[in-house]
């Protein structure tokens, strides 16, 4: 190998290197409940479709990335395994007390990411970062967050305000 390409394949990679951004994109508008009910009416659910994991034998089925969850004001309170099914491949369903929480995840094509969410009891809040989730409901409205990129990533949350209806 001369000189030259070594200059060139080091050049790629700190070119490559340098565009991963070293803090997470942080996301304003919180990602509320999809209309689809949890099993357990007491608390709420949240299911977070992270990137897929690095696949060296190009399986099409690879479990997602882990990530981690956090309160509204950013203390830590879990590490979550995404994994669930028999196989692992399905992302994890996290049952949890209804209130708001931030997500520090893995986007498919876009890197970190740190997404809020609002948990609601009886109501499952997906985070699609990964493509996987088909849209439904106010996922698909103009009320849906967005990537910069303009990607969806999960349907806007909902005041109680709003929500509630409009007397006469």
């Amino acid at each position: 190998m001369t000189q030259s390409q070594s200059w060139f394949g080091l050049l790629c990679l700190l070119a490559i290197c340098g565009c991963a951004p070293l803090h997470p994109l942080v996301l304003e508008q919180p990602v509320g409940p999809e209309a689809m009910a949890a099993a357990d009416r007491d608390a709420g659910a949240l299911v977070v479709y992270s990137t897929n994991e690095p696949n060296p034998d190009d399986s099409p089925n690879t479990p997602h990335t882990n990530y981690d969850l956090r309160t509204a004001d950013g203390t830590f309170v879990r590490h979550v395994l995404n994994q669930s099914g028999a196989f692992g491949w399905k992302a994890a369903t996290l049952p949890l007390p209804a209130g708001r929480y931030r997500v520090v995840a893995t986007a498919s094509y876009y890197g970190l990411v740190d997404v809020p969410v609002v948990i609601e009891a009886g109501r499952t809040t997906v985070v699609d970062l990964n493509r996987e989730s088909p849209a439904r409901g106010r996922t698909a409205a103009a009320a849906a967050v967005r990537l910069p990129s303009g990607r969806v990533v999960g349907g806007g949350a909902v005041s109680a305000e709003a929500a509630a209806p409009k007397g006469p």
